[in-house]
């Protein structure tokens, strides 16, 4: 992983609201690497994996971890962020320094059933990974 991302909201909004802006925001920064047709060539964009949690307030912000976005300047995407929507709130993007962490830090999610999205070049990774295992392939979640 490359990135460690945290997005916000400045108002209530339900989850599918906040991933579809989510989605407009990693289309912007997959354009910007890798073309206006990224989506038909490999790797197929930015590897990521999305976890939502609620502020003590009860208002949704997102977790990112990112990854393939090389020497990317974090603080533009950062600008992007802000200037998305008019509810898109205030966003804090890190570069990730040490994996074993970072993998901790997803682990908690999983553990306490939060609700995790995977990019979709991840998942057909994570699926090939499952197949190769031995196991269905029909898991949405990474072989371990």
């Amino acid at each position: 992983w490359q990135w460690f991302v945290t997005l916000t909201f400045t108002e209530d909004l339900h989850q599918e609201r906040a991933l579809k802006l989510y989605r407009v925001w990693i289309s912007k920064l997959n354009r910007h690497l890798f073309g206006p047709r990224w989506h038909k060539r490999e790797p197929f964009g930015v590897y990521w994996v999305l976890a939502f949690e609620l502020t003590k307030a009860g208002r949704i912000h997102l977790h990112g971890l990112l990854s393939g976005v090389g020497d990317t300047r974090r603080l533009d995407w950062m600008d992007i962020w802000f200037g998305l929507d008019e509810i898109s709130g205030f966003s804090r993007i890190r570069a990730v320094e040490n994996q074993a962490a970072v993998s901790m830090y997803v682990t908690k999610y999983v553990t306490k059933d939060g609700d995790i999205e995977f990019s979709p070049n991840l998942r057909d990774v994570s699926r090939d990974l499952v197949a190769l295992a031995g196991g269905s392939g029909n898991s949405p979640t990474p072989a371990r």
